[in-house]
């Protein structure tokens, strides 16, 4: 073989090389562009989440956490270990090499949710309804909450059917919250308590819109 057609086999094989390491990467950065840390209600557990983990994996990478007030953890209600929990979550996901970590919560989840959006490591925030009387020892009312929420941090607040957030409206609370051009009030025909994946459609457009 001569030097010329040894060049150009070396040449066909380095393209093939970077060729297949930049596929790598894309799909790796792909993968890896978002993850959602999804908080159950009070008295349940992440297994009532699951579903809508699985169908928001198309937009993010979907890890649902037991909390504190899970139905098999009735003992421990110190939200302030929750808040804990939540940031190590986050930190994991960022050693994993995800870009934007999104907190979604539902019911006390919700409420949660904002009170880790004060302070923690979290790029988006969704919430499914609240707790719109939360207790004592878990963390405050919706309207204490929303203000709280860093400036940089956009919101998606879903309402279902039957919640009772519903008549109260955006005023309730949604309001209160820091004004971000990408922060977005829904009510929706379903039910949330009983079917939270029904909300994975309204939930990955809006990501998606965060690019």
């Amino acid at each position: 073989m001569d030097s010329d057609s040894i060049f150009q086999l070396t040449r066909r094989s380095f393209v093939a090389a970077f060729a297949a390491w930049a596929a790598a990467a894309r799909a790796q950065d792909e993968g890896k562009g978002c993850a959602v840390i999804l908080l159950h209600a009070k008295s349940s557990g992440p297994q009532s989440l699951a579903a809508l983990a699985k169908k928001m994996q198309p937009a993010c990478a979907g890890r649902a956490v037991e909390m504190p007030w899970s139905s098999r953890r009735a003992a421990d209600k110190a939200g302030g270990d929750a808040l804990r929990e939540i940031a190590a979550q986050a930190k994991a996901l960022r050693y994993q090499g995800y870009k934007r970590i999104v907190v979604l919560g539902q019911g006390l989840g919700a409420n949660a949710a904002f009170a880790y959006a004060a302070k923690g490591d979290v790029d988006a925030v969704v919430a499914l309804g609240g707790d719109g009387a939360a207790a004592p020892a878990s963390f405050a009312a919706l309207p204490a909450l929303a203000p709280q929420i860093a400036q940089h941090v956009p919101v998606l607040w879903l309402v279902g059917s039957n919640d009772p957030l519903r008549e109260r409206g955006e005023d309730f609370a949604f309001a209160k919250a820091p004004p971000h051009p990408a922060s977005k009030f829904q009510l929706l025909k379903s039910d949330l308590g009983n079917a939270p994946e029904a909300a994975a459609g309204p939930i990955q457009e809006w990501i998606k819109a965060l690019d």
